[in-house]
């Protein structure tokens, strides 16, 4: 009798820098979803200190490299980043575009921010809309936003 052997495709394995806990937790449920419908990728996730696009994508820079040279090359890497920051952060000289183009990374500003995003689910808050400050974050109602 001959054996068969099936042979399971080797996952793609993909790097994935979180701007923080809320997009971590983004990233492990897209990769819930790819188990799910039996896409061959694993997301190897890594969660950034915070601070500005820069900031973040320095990390994820050092992250990439660091895993490339223990756990072998990556098919492809992505930050994922909020977009409410971004206009600031190049105003004040620190675009991340260049560093994540330095590596081949992959720039994903996510909007609205999970933050804000999160906080619409719950009742009553259907229609706010949150954004990041230098503050801290400030929630506006879409009702009373036009007067």
């Amino acid at each position: 009798m001959v054996r068969r052997h099936i042979r399971i495709p080797r996952r793609k394995r993909i790097f994935v820098c979180a701007e923080g806990q809320s997009e971590r937790s983004f990233a492990k449920w897209l990769k819930i979803l790819c188990d799910e419908q039996g896409v061959n990728f694993y997301l190897d996730i890594t969660v950034s200190n915070g601070g500005d696009s820069l900031a973040i994508t320095e990390h994820a820079v050092y992250e990439y490299r660091r895993r490339t040279q223990t756990r072998g090359k990556f098919s492809s890497g992505l930050i994922l980043l909020d977009s409410d920051r971004l206009q600031l952060d190049i105003r004040s000289g620190r675009d991340p575009e260049p560093k994540a183009n330095s590596e081949n990374l992959k720039l994903v500003y996510l909007k609205p921010n999970f933050e804000g995003l999160l906080s619409r689910l719950h009742t009553g808050r259907e229609k706010q809309i949150s954004y990041k400050t230098t503050r801290g974050n400030c929630i506006i109602n879409e009702e009373t936003k036009g007067r």
